[in-house]
């Protein structure tokens, strides 16, 4: 929770009122995107300003404005909860921010998801797999099995090197205490040899 934030709305402090200066970098297509001034004086409020409300009759445009808002603060690293008192302008909404969206990394793996039943059917359709938490949550169940069974793999192959070379250790130690037995042997070879060559003199 951000303190500040949550201080404003309990008249402790002032919200930051800016206006972003790069809009073009967030926002893809930003000067050509067909808004009005109003419009894109929210977009660029909204993206540098701690609070924003957006008011409009139906119509007006403000599912377009706040699936760019959305965009620009996700290029941003920012989180954002969008609520509304219909399931049905959540639906909107999602669905214009899933089309912004969802080539950006991550999209499939939960960089959007809409809590509760989804009633748009055309958001159904369109992104409903990418943005259902159990459907995440089933993709990346599959993916951590997938990948842990590549590291199993991984770990059995490490293993089995691992077993060799303490094999081919073990053979090295044994090699040298054979070379140094036979070393002795031969020394003990050439002292006998040396015995029997005085002795028969």
């Amino acid at each position: 929770m951000n303190l500040a934030t949550a201080g404003f709305v309990l008249g402790d402090g002032a919200p930051r009122m800016a206006r972003w200066p790069d809009v073009e970098r967030l926002v893809d297509g930003h000067r050509d995107l067909a808004l009005n001034e109003r419009q894109r004086d929210a977009i660029e409020r909204a993206l540098a300003c701690d609070i924003t409300f957006i008011w409009g009759p139906p119509g007006t445009g403000k599912t377009e404005v706040v699936g760019r808002i959305v965009e620009g603060c996700v290029r941003q690293g920012l989180r954002v909860l969008f609520l509304s008192p219909t399931h049905v302008a959540v639906d909107q909404a999602v669905e214009r921010i899933c089309a912004l969206l969802e080539r950006e990394d991550g999209f499939e793996l939960g960089l959007l998801q809409r809590a509760g039943d989804i009633s748009l059917p055309s958001l159904q359709r369109r992104f409903g797999a990418a943005i259902s938490p159990d459907r995440i949550v089933e993709r990346a169940a599959e993916e951590l099995a997938r990948r842990s069974t590549q590291l199993s793999a991984q770990l059995d192959a490490v293993r089995a090197d691992i077993a060799l070379h303490r094999r081919a250790a073990a053979a090295e130690r044994r090699l040298q205490e054979l070379t140094a037995g036979r070393d002795s042997l031969e020394r003990c070879a050439a002292d006998a040899d040396a015995a029997l060559g005085r002795s028969s003199k």
